[in-house]
C-alpha cells in the first residue's frame, strides 16, 4: 500500500512503514 502527499511518499508493507521525504535537492523537514 502506497500514499503520496506533496512532500512525502508512505509505503506499508505488513507492519513496516517506509517514509520517503521527496523535497529536492535539499530532503528535510524543518519542526
Amino acid at each position: 500500500m502506497t500514499h503520496q502527499y506533496d512532500d512525502i511518499s508512505v509505503t506499508l508493507n505488513d507492519h513496516v512503514a517506509v517514509v520517503e521525504i521527496q523535497r529536492p535537492p535539499h530532503n528535510f523537514f524543518d519542526v
